[in-house]
């Protein structure tokens, strides 16, 4: 518990100087980015003294081959420069963005079988047979 309280105090004072620093020159983007590497500190040293305790670490295989996809998916983003023109366009490239990065996430084949287990069990609560089990067997 010592541990998380230290790590969460670190994380906030990061927030707070690099609100101060940023917001002045970016504005509400500054906010966000100050607040992403808060986070992204608090989750590196929590994960590190997890890590060193008990030897667990987050890191498996299947999960660097998504977060690969994601940093694809975000170069193409960047890439061509996408702006939001309207509702319809922005809802038009959020699908096609989803759609793009499902596709790469099967193709890397980094779904897990608890990935598959979890979508079974949302698929028996809602009630509604969405065929994951065969779409997904052979990409597992």
């Amino acid at each position: 518990s010592n541990f998380v309280m230290y790590s969460t105090l670190l994380s906030a004072a990061i927030n707070v100087v690099l609100n101060i620093i940023l917001i002045p020159s970016c504005g509400i983007e500054g906010a966000a980015i100050a607040t992403a590497i808060s986070y992204f500190t608090t989750n590196v040293l929590n994960s590190l003294r997890l890590y060193q305790k008990v030897k667990v670490q987050p890191f498996s295989k299947n999960y660097i081959k998504v977060v690969v996809s994601s940093l694809v998916m975000f170069g193409l983003v960047w890439i061509l420069h996408l702006k939001v023109l309207n509702i319809w366009y922005a809802v038009l490239v959020l699908f096609a963005f989803l759609l793009i990065y499902f596709l790469l996430v099967l193709l890397s084949r980094s779904v897990d079988r608890e990935d598959v287990k979890l979508l079974l069990v949302i698929e028996r609560k809602v009630g509604i047979d969405l065929g994951v089990r065969r779409a997904l067997k052979k990409f597992i």
